[in-house]
């Protein structure tokens, strides 16, 4: 490997971490204007997620599709990859004329992304790997 390409991974790397610190904070509001049920925040909020969501799966290599071979189980990666998938059809499903069952499925894929990120960001001292996710992409 090359000192070039090392720093190619390292700069990919940080901005995959910024795109998914961005992509965090704007899950977390539009979770909150959901709860609140104010429309217009949800609509922002809703463009901000998207736009973060699309940086985030720009700049981010793609997780092989392996299995971790207890059981044929997904990879928290691969798992965290389809739900962000999930959670863009349900973005760009949502129109705001499609009433409560859109907000029901944008409301459950983003329990899932935000579930995924709660995963990854768990408590070193439980014996996780809180930059899982930053290090499976670079």
């Amino acid at each position: 490997m090359t000192i070039q390409s090392v720093n190619s991974a390292y700069q990919t790397m940080n901005s995959v971490r910024t795109d998914f610190r961005n992509f965090s904070t704007a899950a977390n509001s539009l979770q909150s204007a959901l709860s609140s049920g104010n429309q217009d925040q949800v609509t922002l909020s809703e463009s901000a997620l998207s736009q973060a969501l699309g940086q985030l799966l720009s700049d981010a290599p793609t997780a092989q599709g392996q299995s971790s071979g207890t059981g044929g189980k997904t990879d928290p990666m691969q798992a965290f990859q389809n739900d962000l998938q999930t959670l863009q059809s349900a973005l760009s499903s949502t129109d705001g004329s499609q009433g409560a069952s859109s907000s029901a499925t944008l409301d459950t894929a983003l329990s899932n992304v935000l579930n995924d990120i709660s995963f990854f960001t768990q408590d070193q001292s439980a014996g996780t790997n809180n930059n899982y996710a930053v290090n499976t992409m670079a």
